[in-house]
Order: structure tokens, then sequence, then C-alpha cells
């Protein structure tokens, strides 16, 4: 009983202790209480208010996080949720770091060709500021720069020095003459009538070559490698509707065909018309089919182009460019007007002539009596019979003039610099002949004939030879 007595003291002062907080250690000796007792201030009530103690505590969060596990993995294991990691750890370079995927997908027109290159690993774009491409760009052509900068200041210093008409002119006593005058009144009633382009169109040129000096028009005519396929041609447009006629440069399809449907009747009932992708050509073609025809450039064959109309009612075959005949499918969207439509240089796809085949190919299912020609230079001519169902395909045999190609052994910088240099250089030391420069904007064109015509003025002055003429023509599509 003595034994179960102490049991029982023992139990209830370690009870007591648990209770208040407070843990037994050898320093109690010392009677210090703020040195062993530990205040436990994460105590939970139950439901009913009583406190639990510590290891009950302990307890209930074990059994929580076991339920919790448990909860956990089966979901997993119904498939209702699937564990994946989280990082947890990030570093700044991968994260500045792009990565392209190349992947090697094949257009249908290539399909069945072989691939030689194959790309596996991703690429890494560079942009480099310092590049020699990218440092010409910036600075662009200084050629240009400099003739934009004498332009500027021939225009500032002829203002300031025109006082005739002017108020400090008036106080200053100077007066007009008579031929300033009447080109200030030509200048104010008929300025636009100065602007066309019909009445420099009216002005026939002369013969240069000696084959043209020699030869009459018609003679002309016969020479063309479309003459020899005139009747084959015909033939094939009377049978189909749409036709895609191929023809190398200088075949003569562009001034022939419309003179051969015209001869072959056409014209009776309805108009020719023939679309180009620029108005330099639409305006030199009419001119050179008036002429071969022998009537007034506005009679039976004109032009339109934009803000310019050089027709008449008496009209049989109009030169349009791709923009105005559009311009008429709004007023008309079956084209009534006209019985022949050539669409020529249709390899130089613009979204004039992608918007027209669509047009046009209604048109065609629409109008029996309306036919399509389709001209182009390549040989790619299985896309345009596709589109128009399986049209057919007419070659006309030409010739081909060979064409060397060479390059610059070094970049040039100043590409406009370049182009004056390489065309004198060409025109002292070849023979007679023609130059064609190709420039990316009307102002460039300017910059170079003036450049042109300043050193061949010098040339001329410095040398003591004689040195051949240049005409220079600047032309603007």
């Amino acid at each position: 009983m003595m034994q179960e007595m102490d049991y029982d003291a023992d139990r209830a002062w370690y009870d007591h202790e648990e209770e208040h907080g407070t843990m037994f250690s050898a320093d109690n000796c010392l009677g210090d209480d703020a040195s062993f007792r530990i205040n436990k201030t994460a105590k939970l009530t139950r439901q009913d208010g009583t406190r639990m103690t510590l290891a009950q505590t302990k307890r209930l969060s074990h059994i929580t996080a076991e339920n919790a596990r448990w909860e956990d993995s089966q979901l997993c294991r119904s498939g209702a949720v699937r564990r994946t990691g989280v990082q947890t750890e990030f570093d700044d370079e991968n994260e500045r770091r792009v990565t392209l995927l190349v992947h090697d997908t094949k257009p249908p027109f290539l399909d069945g060709q072989a691939v030689l290159s194959e790309q596996t690993e991703p690429v890494t774009p560079l942009k480099d500021p310092t590049s020699d491409m990218a440092i010409i760009a910036r600075r662009g052509s200084l050629l240009v720069r400099e003739i934009r900068e004498k332009q500027s200041m021939n225009k500032s210093r002829q203002r300031f020095w025109e006082l005739a008409g002017s108020k400090l002119g008036d106080i200053l006593g100077v007066e007009k003459t008579a031929e300033q005058v009447d080109t200030d009144t030509s200048v104010v009633g008929g300025f636009k009538e100065k602007l066309k382009f019909s009445q420099h169109m009216e002005e026939k040129a002369e013969a240069v070559s000696d084959f043209a000096k020699s030869k009459s028009l018609s003679e002309q005519r016969q020479y063309l490698p479309i003459y020899a396929a005139r009747d084959d041609l015909l033939e094939v447009v009377r049978e189909n509707q749409v036709v895609v006629v191929i023809g190398e440069t200088g075949s003569g399809k562009t001034t022939q065909l419309t003179q051969y449907l015209h001869e072959d009747g056409y014209t009776r009932t309805g108009l020719v018309g023939c679309t180009q992708p620029r108005r330099v050509a639409a305006m030199s073609v009419a001119r050179r089919v008036s002429e071969e025809m022998g009537t007034a450039l506005g009679d039976e064959v004109g032009y339109a182009i934009r803000f310019e109309d050089v027709t008449c009612p008496n009209t049989k075959i109009k030169y349009m460019t791709d923009g105005v005949l559009l311009r008429e499918t709004l007023k008309d969207a079956d084209l009534d007007r006209y019985r022949v439509i050539i669409m020529d240089e249709a390899h130089e796809r613009s979204l004039n002539t992608d918007i027209l085949f669509g047009i046009l190919r209604k048109v065609v299912a629409r109008r029996r009596d309306f036919k399509l020609i389709v001209t182009s230079a390549t040989l790619n001519a299985d896309k345009f019979s596709k589109f128009f169902g399986g049209a057919p395909v007419f070659h006309i045999p030409g010739r081909t003039f060979p064409v060397n190609i060479l390059f610059s052994k070094t970049p040039c910088e100043d590409y406009a610099e370049a182009a004056v240099k390489q065309a004198m250089a060409i025109h002292i030391t070849s023979g007679h002949g023609d130059i064609l420069i190709f420039m990316t904007g009307q102002e460039e064109i300017e910059a170079a004939c003036y450049a042109l015509a300043e050193r061949m003025e010098q040339l001329v002055s410095s040398s003591t030879k004689p040195v051949p003429n240049l005409l220079i023509l600047p032309i603007y599509s």
C-alpha cells in the first residue's frame, strides 16, 4: 500500500507539472523558476472546451498528416490526380535564353523531293548592329544625300533671287518680262494639260536602228516570232474560253495579240482589253500599236491609267493598268463592254492581279461569249492552268538573247554611286548601245540622272578627245 501511495503521488506530481507547462530539471535545486520554466502557448482546445496536453497535440497532428497522405495516395491510385514535381530553384541565365525549335515542314509542291540539309539543333538568332550590312543600311546612299542637299540649295537660291512680281521686286523696280508673263498665263490656264502624258505620247519618235530604218512597220511585224504561230494561236482561242500563252520576252505577244484578235473580228461586239502591271508599259505599247495600225492614239487604240483616260467611243483596243480594270469591275461586275481580256505579264503577281483572277474566273463562268487570255514570259504556267480548270497552254517559239551576269568583287557601300560609276565605265569603254539601271525609288532615279549629267559635263570639258553623247532618260513606273 505504501508503494502504491508513492506511485500515485509521483504520478500526480508529474501530471501537475505537465498541465502548468513546467518541466523538471536538475536546475530545480537552485530554486530559479525563470531558468527552467518554458511557456507553452501552442495548446489546442477540444470542441467541449477542455485543453489538450502537448503529447496529445503531437499525436493529433501526426494522425492528421497520416490521413492527408492516405487521401493523396488514394487520389493518385484512382487516377483523379497526377504527381508532378515542382521546381523551386530558378536560374536567371536560363530565363534570359530563348530557344527556337525548327520544324521540318514541307509545302505541298516540294513533296517527294530530297532535302540535302537537315537542321536538328535549335537555332540561336543573332542580331549584330555593328555588321557591315546594318551600317550600310543606316547610312544610306551618300550620293543621294549630296544631290538632295544641292537641289534644296538651288531651290532656296532660286526663290531668293526671283524678285519679279514680289513685294521686294516692286520696291526695287524689277518687272517681269513678256516671256515670263506668257508662261505664267499658260501655266495658270492649262497646267493640268501640261501634266498629261497624252501630248508627249503623240510625238512620233524617229527610228534609230538600221532594221527599223530599212523595214516598214508591216515587215517588222512579220519578223516577230508570234507571226509564225498566228493561225494556230487564233484557232486555240476560238475553241477555248480561257487560254494561257507562254512566250519569251520580245516575241510580240503584247503588241501583236490584240491586233490579231481585232483582225479576226472579236472587236465587232466589244472591246479587246489588255492589262499591264505598269503605267509606262501601257502607254508605250498603246502608242506602238496605234502606229502599226495607222491610227491616231486615242481613236481605235487607246490607253487608260490613273487620272488619265485616252479613249473614245470608237476605241477597239484598250491598254490599261490592273488597277483601272479592277476599278471598272466595281461598276460592271460582268464586264459587258469587253469581248476579250488579256492579262499580260501574269507572272508579276500583285494584289490587283490576284483579285482580278478571282473576278475574271467568275465572269468566265457567267458569260459564255467572254474570252480570257493569260500571257506570261515564264515556263511555270501549270498553276494558272489549274486555277482556270485545266485551261490549255500555248507556247510561242521565240528567241532568247544571251545574258552575261557579272558580279562585283567587293561589296558596294553606296549602290547609287557604284551604279553611276559602272554606267560611265560602260559608256566610255563599250560601243554603241543602251544602258538600263534599276533603282528603288524616284529620288534615287533623279539623283543618278543628275550625277550622270554632271560627270558627263566634267568629262567633256576635261577630255581632249571626242566623247560619245549620252542621252539620259528617267523612267518612272
